[in-house]
């Protein structure tokens, strides 16, 4: 009986080793994988370091850059040269838990929230789905339909980068053995120069000829793979530094921007300068509330977000320069320059007014701002991409772009500030100097805004002319940015008419703030136009933080509201009492 017990605990304990070895990425630290962090790659139409390739990468296929905390890197090159292995990996991101279980996947498997790429090749449901998706129109594509091409483009992705090749008129990779060391590595330069109208790209190791002119690099490939895998340091950096050697022997066009700038590309994603400027604006914010208590906090909170903004402005520089282009190009570029902007309109509005509200408005929009774009990478990709051929070489985009975003950020400060003035206003019912203060500076704000926004739907109108020739065309995005001016420009009018008092103009800004949030996120996701992502990869319907938000503003201006009809009717029942006692 004891022999019996023992045996089936040993079969349980070798059942969930085997288990937890398929569903971990191993771990090999001895490794030295800075050596091939720099190897250039061409792929999207930019040249760009093996470190960007491996994030970006990782990122799509499991939702995550780091993922299981492993270095992208070495998750990559763990996919390449191990794919027999990595196949039975649980790493490929499921949809979300309704569309998960609408596509026939288990319990467990929702709640874990990946897939291995071997659960996908036989599960029917998924390709059921995705056959059907693929014989509609795009326009008659369901949420369920979208989901599920989106699902088989990542596991599609896996199967290139672990080179396991398609079967033959299947939309399915094939179940055969993967071709080590041959998945997606473009690395691989052809001859001669880059021609206009002559597709140019690099090629991977599955996609080269067996004539002589690559073997150097290959083998060099394949030494890598092998020390990899036995996690011999030293062969590993060996191998790495002839790889790029022979690499770059076979001929890097003109226009490859050079060595120098992989390494500063690398230097780049390994310091994630909006991270820390994220962390650092937001300590400000915090020292900034604390300053109310402690007035001396208040230089003290200055610093840290001067320390963030100088980083922060760092990094859109770096980031400017590797693309060679403004911060124009997706949502993510587009939140880290509205952040950027509502930092400096804090820092500046708080040396002229000496205020601490401005220092922590500032300071926590920049920081929300850099939290959201660095939290939702598959709405906000921060992968650096190629401009779209209307928005390359046209330098009214380039004023439009900034312009609006600068807006954004104005117009958004006002916003915290009207959160702030609704707080106090609900525990201080009476007036106090501190909410005439925060009323004063909330409406200070907007007239900057209101200029700039208008500046930026003319330059819009201006760029849309020169690209499309029409000025305004009534694009859902040009519609909500005039409606969102219009609010703003009705509380600034009603302020200084004096029909709108402290209260209006604290609720007019909670109206003005949600109708730049549907301006600035909205229409991008949940309408159609030519500044939209409905479809395309973005939420296809209201995320949960969305909801949780609303719940809270609404209860927020409810509460302002019912507090304030109290404060107002007060007098006048006061007053009715004193009559009364009069006439008795």
């Amino acid at each position: 009986m004891i022999q019996r017990c023992l045996l089936v605990l040993a079969l349980v304990l070798t059942t969930s080793i085997v288990a937890a070895q398929g569903s971990t990425i191993p771990s090999r630290p001895a490794l030295d994988l800075d050596v091939v962090r720099v190897l250039p790659v061409l792929d999207g139409q930019r040249f760009k370091p093996f470190d960007s390739l491996a994030r970006e990468t990782v990122l799509a296929i499991t939702g995550k850059e780091r993922f299981q905390r492993s270095d992208p890197v070495f998750v990559y090159l763990h996919w390449f040269f191990e794919p027999d292995l990595a196949r039975g990996l649980d790493c490929i991101k499921l949809p979300d838990a309704a569309t998960a279980q609408d596509l026939g996947f288990s319990a467990s498997e929702i709640r874990s929230g990946v897939v291995s790429y071997e659960v996908l090749a036989d599960h029917d449901g998924f390709l059921t789905a995705v056959r059907a998706a693929i014989s509609k129109s795009d326009s008659d594509r369901s949420l369920r339909d979208r989901e599920a091409l989106r699902l088989h483009g990542r596991w599609s992705l896996f199967a290139m980068v672990a080179g396991i090749s398609k079967s033959h008129g299947s939309h399915a990779p094939a179940a055969g053995s993967a071709s080590v060391g041959r998945g997606l590595l473009p690395f691989l330069a052809p001859e001669g120069e880059l021609q206009e109208g002559v597709p140019y790209r690099w090629s991977s190791p599955s996609d080269v000829a067996d004539d002589g002119r690559h073997a150097a690099a290959l083998s060099a490939l394949d030494r890598l793979g092998r020390s990899f895998v036995e996690e011999d340091a030293e062969a590993f950096a060996a191998a790495g530094r002839d790889l790029i050697a022979y690499s770059k022997e076979s001929g890097y066009p003109s226009a490859f921007p050079g060595a120098a700038q992989m390494a500063r590309e690398t230097r780049y994603n390994t310091l994630n300068p909006f991270f820390i400027a994220a962390m650092l604006e937001g300590l400000a914010a915090f020292l900034a509330l604390l300053s109310l208590l402690a007035p001396r906090l208040r230089w003290a909170a200055i610093v840290p977000l001067i320390a963030g903004l100088g980083i922060h402005v760092w990094g859109l520089v770096e980031r400017s320069l590797l693309s060679d282009r403004a911060m124009i190009g997706n949502l993510f570029e587009s939140l880290i320059f509205v952040g950027a902007c509502a930092a400096l309109f804090g820092l500046f509005f708080t040396l002229r007014y000496r205020s601490p509200w401005f220092l922590f408005g500032g300071a926590l929009l920049s920081a929300i701002a850099l939290t959201a774009a660095l939290s939702f990478p598959d709405s906000m990709s921060p992968k650096i991409t190629a401009l779209r051929p209307v928005l390359v070489n046209n330098f009214w985009i380039h004023v439009h772009v900034p312009t609006i975003m600068a807006s954004y950020a104005a117009l958004g400060l006002a916003w915290v500030l009207a959160h702030v003035w609704l707080g106090h206003y609900l525990v201080h019912a009476h007036d106090t100097m501190a909410s005439r203060e925060v009323a004063r500076f909330t409406y200070a704000v907007m007239p900057i805004g209101l200029i700039l926004l208008l500046a930026g739907m003319v330059l819009g109108g201006v760029w849309a002319d020169a690209s499309w020739g029409r000025f305004w065309g009534w694009d859902p995005k040009e519609t909500w940015s005039f409606i969102t001016w219009i609010v703003f420009l009705v509380i600034v009018h009603g302020r200084w008419s004096g029909w709108l008092k402290d209260f209006g103009v604290a609720m007019g800004t909670m109206v003005g703030g949600w109708a730049l949030l549907w301006t600035y996120y909205g229409v991008n996701f949940f309408q159609s136009g030519l500044h939209s992502y409905a479809g395309t990869g973005g939420p296809s319907r209201p995320p949960l933080w969305l909801w949780i938000f609303s719940a809270f503003e609404v209860s927020l201006c409810a509460a302002a509201l019912w507090r304030h009809s109290k404060s107002t009717c007060a007098p006048t029942e006061r007053g009715t009492a004193a009559l009364k006692g009069a006439s008795t």
